[in-house]
């Protein structure tokens, strides 16, 4: 019935495994759980995730290269042997103990092909070094039900979400998205621009790894910089983004260059404010747009 596929990357995934085994065996249903490692190198914990192997119907290997999350993803569903896929980060963990009983019972009583439960961000702040990727998340992510209805394209994030296999299948990931950003934005288009509804279910997922603050900006710039590949590949329309549409309006101004000027000068004091204890949403939006700007 149902095959549950965790891409991971040197982070121990095995309390994850542990959660849904015993949530999927109290549901007495038919179901594995694949944890696909993409060549990471920390040893150790690789060694932790080894005993998943141990676990009934569950299974964790090691990939012989690096395939990047969408790649690693794709696979992994081809060798899910159950029609329904519950694709979930390594880094999450059930809001609810009924978590999967959620999901079984929408699939029995609903009639969609894709279903995001959503993300939630724990409410006790981390440590400074954490805090922007904490703020971000809870401002920008871990949005209601009722506001995600309002946009379900816009509003889905695929480390929590239930895709028919077919559908998974038929629409994999993209194959030239290698490096973090913006995968989830257009898998989501794909399913619009097929008719594909994504049903939005209140089935959060806490998100728990946080990265410190300046890696969480390096992740954010490699996204931005696979932005510009897809709207310049036209992958995808620049009118999807809010993003990339904004900078369009700005360039048809003529006040990009200023931007780009602007942002190279000012770029210390954003970090500095945006590695702070107290990182504004408004000053990480400015970075993004500057250096959007600069890219070429």
């Amino acid at each position: 019935m149902l095959s549950i596929v965790i891409p991971t990357y040197n982070y121990n995934t095995i309390l994850l495994v542990e959660e849904l085994y015993y949530q999927c065996k109290d549901q007495n249903i038919d179901f594995e759980i694949i944890v696909a490692d993409d060549f990471s190198g920390n040893a150790e914990i690789r060694a932790v995730n080894e005993k998943i192997n141990n676990i009934e119907n569950c299974t964790y290997y090691r990939n012989f290269e690096n395939l990047g999350r969408g790649q690693n993803i794709n696979a992994m569903v081809l060798k899910a042997k159950y029609q329904w896929v519950l694709l979930l980060d390594c880094d999450v963990f059930p809001k609810e103990k009924n978590f999967i009983k959620n999901y079984i019972r929408s699939i029995d009583n609903s009639n969609f092909l894709v279903a995001y439960g959503g993300i939630k961000y724990k409410s006790n702040k981390p440590n400074d070094l954490e805090m922007l990727r904490w703020i971000y998340g809870r401002k920008r992510e871990a949005l209601a039900l009722q506001k995600r209805e309002l946009q379900p394209y816009l509003s889905c994030l695929t480390s929590n979400i239930l895709v028919k296999k077919e559908i998974f299948v038929q629409f994999p990931f993209h194959n030239q998205l290698k490096t973090y950003g913006f995968e989830d934005l257009v898998f989501a288009l794909t399913l619009r621009n097929n008719g594909i509804k994504i049903n939005h279910l209140e089935n959060e997922v806490y998100h728990l790894n946080l990265e410190q603050s300046i890696i969480f900006i390096k992740k954010l710039e490699s996204s931005l910089k696979n932005l510009k590949f897809l709207v310049d590949s036209k992958i995808i329309n620049y009118k999807d983004s809010r993003f990339s549409s904004l900078y369009y309006k700005l360039n048809w101004l003529k006040i990009t260059e200023l931007l780009s000027i602007g942002f190279k000068i000012f770029k210390p004091l954003f970090i500095k404010n945006l590695t702070s204890k107290n990182p504004s949403i408004l000053v990480f939006d400015l970075y993004r747009l500057g250096f959007y700007c600069t890219l070429k």
